[in-house]
């Protein structure tokens, strides 16, 4: 298969390797800085916007200008340039930067030279470095894919399908019958470039709207990314159908005129051909639609286009095409060449308002959305006018405003209602569910994510049903029903796989990892964080390498392989050493800062965790301030630095009682009744203990509840309460064949009780299950 490598110079970059060779020898590059380099490649016949960079590579508009500078000085030393001479690499003054080397693609990669690339680990975003706020990440989850899905789901194209075409629970994954157009094969100008995607929806968009199942514009750019070759992509695409009929497009200027033709290829059969010739690529397109529906059976939709709007016709399928290439400042400089006069129709002010949403500005988005609304009359367009409000409801969402954004899906839905367009139905009701999951209404939530599966099929759209998936996920995580989690998750899994979505893949694994290191399933959760580590080189953002990283060193931890882990973590931390990922370092400083503590070194655990707790912003990483916040007093109690440790637990208690974190105030109780039993106040530790051990029962999270039960049972022996140690111990004794803490507790238990024969035979398993923690001597004392 055709790999996209390109050479300039003395350099060779390969983009789906992730090499960069220079005078035959590898050059090892930053995650980011090799992004740098590919987007600029990739975007070459141009100059590249300072944010459109930003965008592109951080994902995010707030990178400093030092930052920005720093990587550019790097991806030039990289490719053996410097900012006096840019041979390779020249920017633009006051604009942002423009790939200036004579650059060739080499087709056979096997001259291409190999190279190694080993990224850097980095440390993840969603994941505090405990035993309680590693469970908690789910509790966040919920929170975060509700802004995520919803911002996803705001713009994503709808196709129709029949009800006669649905697939069958068995073959949901793989949708049978679907008319899959691939990307446009352009013979034209580079201006006319947006024809690759632009081309390509326009004809799904006109044999959708004639009853033709057809895959979303959205899935067929996951399988056919620029760059693949054409048998590559045929291969890809029917790898995800059941005899599925694909259409293959190329488009040429002639002149004044524009030729486009296509290709149908239907099973086994001979491929048939269409051709139209028109003034207007717009015209030419529909022709060629036209007759691919005849040839399947198809009337024409009857409202024909009318050729005073073919302007508007290409202005928003121009900005479909960067958006579905995931370009949304170029989108936008679209719109804004544009006459006043197309600025001002409705269609073209739901897609700026949309944009707005792809680059996270939330507020003028609402305010965009909101005045669009107010203009449209569901007499007029309800389906448009049902558009904007499901988009509106993406903004008040990510403003943290559930009530109006129910509101708005509500009135999505009503519009809808009784109308033939499954993929809008099914992304309303998802929606509906996010904010329902948002408001704690898990039962309302299951049914409107129930309703969207349904539509979602009806759509033959798998990404969809994969993010509708996701959220059921999240859904029974935050009813502890973590097995429930895993399995959703290996599923939605292997649909990102069939597409080659490896981000959205390695990210579905880490959710299955998070989920069996809760249930204390560690030798599964170590087989699932081996299976992300295996995709990390394929992976694009940033965020995901994170994720991964910092998840593998969980399971590592929970095996007891602790010199790797600590290996993981040292790296995360010297990644992530851009002021943008300032609280991933932080992140990764108190899961440093456990292992010193369990390693019995709490003056390093101690300086690590106040460092960690320092650069955590509240109310965003709240969880991950009080995973900090309790090795902190753990850490000044191990040093027997009571009164210290008195005081942090009273301020921590104070911050922990201005959240409404469940999370934050089971590690605060928890915090109290340990500094209750060093200072010997027994009463009060038990009150405590007995709080802390009901949240974390209510929590349902093995995990958690192990943690909150070893202390509290070790407690109890250390006071020789063996008759109430048995009974809390024994909520985790299922757990000591597979969990050392677990094993190590039921030890302790049966000397205490001077069960002899039980104690060796826990002990055996907890030496068994430790890895390189060091067994202590079997003792009653905490």
């Amino acid at each position: 298969m055709t790999q996209p490598v390109v050479r300039f110079g003395n350099v060779v970059v390969n983009t789906a390797a992730r090499t960069l060779v220079r005078d035959g020898e590898a050059v090892t590059v930053a995650p980011l800085v090799f992004d740098v380099i590919v987007y600029l490649i990739q975007h070459r016949d141009r100059a590249v916007g300072r944010d459109e960079l930003v965008a592109a590579v951080w994902g995010k508009v707030d990178v400093s200008d030092a930052a920005l500078g720093k990587t550019i000085l790097t991806a030039r030393r990289a490719i053996g340039d410097d900012g006096e001479a840019q041979r390779y690499l020249r920017t633009v003054p006051r604009f942002g930067y423009r790939w200036s080397a004579d650059t060739q693609a080499i087709e056979n990669t096997a001259d291409a030279p190999a190279g190694d690339y080993a990224p850097a680990v980095t440390a993840t975003d969603a994941l505090a470095r405990t035993g309680l706020t590693r469970q908690r990440r789910f509790g966040m989850a919920a929170a975060i894919a509700a802004a995520v899905a919803l911002a996803l789901l705001a713009w994503l194209p709808s196709r129709r399908a029949p009800p006669a075409t649905v697939p069958s629970a068995a073959t949901a994954d793989r949708p049978v019958g679907v008319a899959v157009v691939l990307p446009a094969d352009v013979a034209a100008s580079a201006d006319d470039a947006w024809l690759r995607l632009g081309l390509m929806d326009m004809l799904g968009t006109r044999l959708a709207a004639a009853g033709v199942p057809v895959l979303p514009s959205d899935n067929v750019v996951r399988l056919a990314p620029a760059g693949i070759a054409r048998d590559a992509a045929l291969a890809a695409v029917r790898d995800v159908t059941e005899r599925g009929r694909l259409v293959v497009p190329v488009a040429r200027r002639e002149g004044s005129a524009w030729i486009v033709r296509a290709e149908l290829l239907d099973g086994d059969g001979e491929p048939q051909a269409v051709e139209a010739r028109a003034d207007n690529v717009v015209a030419a397109a529909r022709d060629v639609a036209d007759a691919l529906l005849e040839r399947l059976g198809h009337r024409p939709p009857r409202a024909p286009v009318d050729a005073g709007s073919l302007t508007a016709t290409e202005l928003s399928q121009r900005i479909d095409a960067a958006r579905l290439a995931r370009a949304p400042l170029d989108a936008r400089a679209l719109i804004d060449a544009a006459p006043a006069a197309l600025q001002q129709t409705p269609a073209i002010r739901l897609r700026r308002a949309q944009i707005a949403l792809d680059l996270g500005e939330s507020e003028a988005a609402r305010e965009q959305l909101e005045a669009l609304i107010a203009s449209v009359s569901a007499e007029t367009d309800p389906v448009l006018l049902a558009r904007a409000n499901r988009s509106l409801a993406v903004a008040l969402s990510r403003l943290g405003r559930p009530e109006p954004a129910l509101a708005a899906c509500d009135r999505a839905i009503a519009l809808l209602a009784g109308r033939d367009l499954p993929g809008d139905v099914a992304r309303a009701y998802n929606n509906r569910g996010i904010v329902h999951l948002m408001r704690e209404e898990y039962d309302l939530a299951a049914q409107d994510f129930a309703r969207a599966r349904v539509a979602a099929d009806l759509a033959v759209d798998s990404l969809l049903l994969a993010q509708i998936e996701g959220n059921e996920a999240n859904l029974q995580a935050v009813q502890g029903r973590y097995a429930e989690v895993a399995a959703i998750q290996e599923r939605v899994g292997r649909r990102f796989e069939r597409f080659g979505m490896t981000d959205e893949y390695a990210r579905s694994l880490v959710n299955v990892s998070t989920a069996q290191i809760t249930l204390l399933r560690p030798v599964e959760a170590l087989e699932t964080s081996a299976r992300a580590m295996a995709l990390v080189e394929r992976v694009q953002h940033v965020g995901t390498r994170l994720f991964v990283y910092l998840e593998r060193a969980n399971a590592l931890e929970l095996v007891g392989r602790l010199g790797d882990a600590r290996a993981v973590l040292d790296r995360a931390v010297q990644e992530a050493n851009d002021d943008a990922y300032a609280a991933e370092r932080a992140i990764a400083r108190a899961g440093q800062a456990r292992l010193e503590l369990g390693a019995g070194q709490p003056t390093s655990a101690l300086a690590l965790a106040r460092q960690a707790l320092a650069a955590l912003p509240a109310p965003v990483y709240n969880a991950h301030r009080a995973g900090a916040w309790i090795t902190v007093v753990r850490s000044l109690d191990a040093l027997a630095r009571v009164a210290e440790a008195a005081d942090e637990t009273q301020r921590f208690a104070a911050w922990a009682a201005t959240s409404n974190d469940a999370s934050v105030s089971l590690f605060a109780r928890l915090a109290q009744a340990e500094q209750a039993a060093a200072e010997r106040r027994d009463a009060d530790a038990r009150a405590a203990f007995d709080d802390a051990l009901a949240m974390a029962r209510r929590w349902s999270a093995p995990d958690v509840v192990r943690e909150t039960v070893a202390s509290y049972a070790r407690y109890l022996l250390a006071r020789g309460d063996t008759a109430q140690a048995s009974a809390i111990a024994g909520l985790i004794a299922r757990h000591a064949d597979v969990d050392y803490e677990s094993a190590l507790l039921q030890a302790q238990l049966y000397r205490a009780l001077n069960q002899e024969p039980a104690a060796a035979n826990a002990l055996a398993a907890a030496r068994r299950l430790a890895g390189e923690r060091v067994v202590p001597a079997l003792s009653t004392a905490p």
